[in-house]
């Protein structure tokens, strides 16, 4: 059972990313964690915990953004999992490349979303260039960070479940 530890470890470090990264001045170009969570949970885990762990973490960072409309991450994240569900025979997650491929992929999946619902919910809202701006910096940044946070989610999954590691799969 990892998904409530993956969610609550995402959710400490949305947490944490928020806090810091507004106290620095850096607010809107961070590593989206909750994304990447729930990319690895579409790659390496069940499909009605990933699901729900996917929601809920996308209600979280909803909920933390400065002004945001609620339930787009949410549906947003939702989508990126079931898109990497699909895509988890297609590509080589287990390698760093193929992580970062298909967080930069999904990534800006999530950059369209989050653009058509300003551009349909949101009439007075016309900074579509600054969005875009910092929201290819954020794929950008959540790229990178991508692997560091699959090792980090894979050992916590060893962690709970017993298991070892060995070429990027689990042996239980």
């Amino acid at each position: 059972m990892t998904y409530p530890v993956i969610f609550i470890t995402a959710f400490l470090l949305q947490v944490l990313e928020t806090a810091v990264a507004r106290y620095a001045g850096v607010q809107f170009v961070t590593p989206d964690v909750g994304l990447v969570a729930a990319i690895y949970m579409g790659v390496g885990v069940g499909p009605v915990g990933g699901l729900i762990t996917a929601f809920l973490l996308g209600l979280s960072a909803d909920l933390m953004s400065m002004g945001g409309l609620i339930g787009v991450n949410a549906g947003a994240y939702v989508v990126v999992f079931l898109l990497a569900m699909q895509a988890r025979s297609k590509v080589v997650v287990w390698a760093i490349p193929g992580q970062m491929f298909m967080t930069f992929a999904l990534s800006l999946v999530v950059l369209v979303v989050q653009v058509l619902a300003q551009a349909l919910f949101e009439h007075w809202f016309n900074a579509y260039a600054g969005l875009w701006r910092v929201g290819v910096a954020g794929v950008i940044v959540t790229t990178a960070s991508a692997p560091v946070l699959f090792i980090m989610f894979d050992m916590l999954q060893a962690a709970v479940s017993g298991a070892t590691r060995r070429r990027g799969h689990f042996i239980q």
